[in-house]
């Protein structure tokens, strides 16, 4: 479809007036543990903290009636547009341990958790915790428009004389939106050596190697 050019521009600046998408904003404060090399059977304490806050967007306005002039006149009269979020879900993974949480957080305002869990390591290895997760939000957004367009012009030009207009042809733009919104949360990695702890009979060959090392230290002397 082809549309006019004065169209052309009248439809940019409805477009102009719509509200631009926004997004939760914030993320992973700080991973931690509380040990990073451990023996078997020892417990590592994990603990995540994140913080996010809601977007609430408005605005609008209006502006006054151009005085006439020769030609093609355009009016932006008035305009409205807004966005509201809702944060729903917020979900972290971490090794195999998961959070989930619902907080039905409206629209500006701030949220902030704390997640911690313990792991008893029951072999010997390197374990990695990788932090990842996501929130998801519903959100409300829209616009409204008013515009209007005319032609003024004068009778005979050469001449002069009064200024004539057209009416007014009023255009009008609105939208609702309603839709749901998802974003990702990182916050780096830990790695846990985790050890053997010698057996009892390794502990008593090793004590009696060091009792012998000692005597033959004792006989020398």
């Amino acid at each position: 479809m082809t549309f006019p050019r004065r169209t052309l521009s009248l439809l940019t600046a409805l477009l102009a007036f719509a509200p631009v998408t926004q997004a939760a904003s914030g993320g992973i404060d700080s991973f931690w543990s509380s040990a990073t090399k451990v023996h078997v059977g020892d417990t590592v304490d994990f603990s995540v903290s994140l913080s996010l806050g809601t977007t609430s967007y408005q605005d609008g306005g209006s502006s006054p009636e151009p005085e006439p002039q020769e030609g093609y006149q355009e009016w932006y009269a008035n305009f409205y547009s807004y966005e509201f979020e809702t944060l729903t879900n917020v979900s972290l993974q971490a090794g195999g341990e998961s959070f989930s949480d619902y907080p039905a957080l409206g629209p500006g305002n701030s949220y902030a958790t704390t997640w911690s869990f313990s792991v008893t390591f029951t072999e010997a290895g390197t374990f990695n915790y990788d932090l990842s997760g996501g929130w998801q939000a519903d959100v409300n957004s829209g616009y409204s428009n008013e515009s209007a367009s005319r032609s003024c012009y004068y009778f005979d030009p050469d001449a002069g004389g009064d200024l004539y207009c057209d009416s007014w042809s009023f255009y009008y733009s609105d939208d609702d939106s309603y839709y749901t919104t998802d974003g990702s949360l990182s916050g780096g990695s830990i790695s846990i050596e985790v050890t053997s702890v010698p057996e009892p009979a390794t502990w008593a060959l090793m004590l009696a190697g060091a009792g012998l090392l000692a005597a033959r230290a004792r006989r020398r002397r």
